[in-house]
């Protein structure tokens, strides 16, 4: 994982895993459940602190669970970025917590990342979606949004349309098409199929609406006149 600092330099390694709290991302063939993670920087600075941190997608060190997702932590100090332990621990339940990312807002942290719902323990007919906690301070405690963590979903009829949310600090949720007309449990598995079925393209946003520990997308209203 690496950072770019300044223009005309060359990039430099900001942090490695461990091998104790996060996995070292080294397979050289991506197993069925999926490969481990190490990737997907997010940049956070702390408005209230000052302090500068990394999010990342991350898979738990100490275990040997195929669901070992984590949402792992980075910070900066005097001596350059330091692991620092999960702030989310899915072992057991999800295996890939994808895009990870902080914005404050009302004095709250919102934390968001994205998850197929093939990546999530069988019994616990999660969706593909958009999924948060919150918290008063960034150390925590977190909260899951809702009650549950989910925020946004595809619907059941086309659990594969869309993917990779993104709450930007005006409070909407992007993301990008990923396949359409798809019913089913699992995506198209032939490079035919993925590319006459995949989307490729922005979706449209998602205005949310903020309230505490409730995050909901906000009823869409036409722009016709006779709405």
């Amino acid at each position: 994982m690496s950072l770019l600092f300044g223009s005309g330099l060359s990039p430099v390694e900001s942090i490695k895993a461990d091998g104790k709290w996060y996995k070292v991302a080294d397979q050289l063939v991506a197993p069925p459940h999926g490969i481990w993670g190490f990737r997907d920087p997010g940049y956070f600075l702390d408005p209230k602190t000052g302090i500068e941190h990394l999010l990342f997608v991350g898979s738990a060190g100490w275990t040997s669970d195929l669901l070992d997702g984590v949402i792992g932590l980075a910070t900066r100090t005097a001596n350059g970025w330091q692991l620092q332990s999960p702030i989310v621990d899915a072992v057991g339940v999800n295996s890939e917590l994808e895009r990870p990312h902080v914005l404050v807002r009302d004095g709250r942290y919102y934390c968001f990342w994205s998850s197929h719902g093939r990546r999530h323990a069988p019994d616990l007919g999660a969706p593909t979606g958009l999924y948060g906690i919150v918290a008063d301070v960034f150390e925590g405690p977190w909260r899951p949004l809702n009650g549950t963590g989910l925020v946004l979903s595809n619907p059941a009829d086309a659990p594969f349309q869309a993917y990779c949310w993104w709450v930007t600090g005006e409070g909407s949720a992007i993301s990008f098409v990923d396949y359409v007309g798809m019913s089913g449990t699992a995506p198209p598995q032939s490079p035919i199929e993925r590319r006459a079925k995949f989307g490729g393209t922005a979706a449209p946003f998602v205005d949310l609406k903020f309230d505490g520990d409730v995050v909901l997308p906000r009823p869409y209203r036409s722009s016709r006149s006779d709405a």
